[in-house]
């Protein structure tokens, strides 16, 4: 929690921030929550049943887990960062994700040329491209995945 005031509270997970009125806040601690009977699983709300799937592709709730659209690299040796690099591109390839924002850092420039060497040779990925000036810049590089 960043700040608490009477009537609202500050937190803070990770980047984000958020002011909720302490009214709407859970503050019962683990310890003290009732047993509850198990949850039904969610049903599917009608926009996420309606949505057409292309053909041949299987249902979103099907694909694989996300692993996310950010690798950050950052401070890791070469051999151990291409591994990781292309464990991500796998499974964000399985997942169906469009694209993947891989941050390298500008350090001494090794491992954004071997970054941007193994994207060059990938199966899976399409194009890339350095960050621009709001996404890092030269410390990032941008790769779109075979869809």
């Amino acid at each position: 929690m960043i700040s608490l005031s009477e009537d609202e509270a500050e937190v803070q997970v990770g980047m984000m921030r958020v002011r909720a009125r302490r009214s709407d806040l859970d503050t019962t601690l683990p310890s003290e929550t009732p047993a509850e009977a198990p949850r039904a699983p969610a049903k599917k709300t009608r926009a996420a049943a309606e949505i057409p799937q292309p053909k041949g592709e299987a249902p979103a709730d099907s694909l694989p887990a996300s692993p996310g659209v950010e690798l950050d690299l950052r401070g890791q040796r070469v051999e151990e960062a291409l591994e990781q690099l292309d464990r991500h591109l796998d499974a964000a390839f399985l997942a169906g994700l469009p694209w993947v924002r891989i941050i390298h850092g500008k350090g001494t420039g090794r491992l954004r040329d071997a970054v941007r060497e193994t994207l060059a040779h990938h199966s899976q990925v399409k194009t890339y491209k350095p960050g621009q000036d709001g996404e890092g810049g030269d410390g990032v590089t941008v790769a779109w995945l075979r869809l």
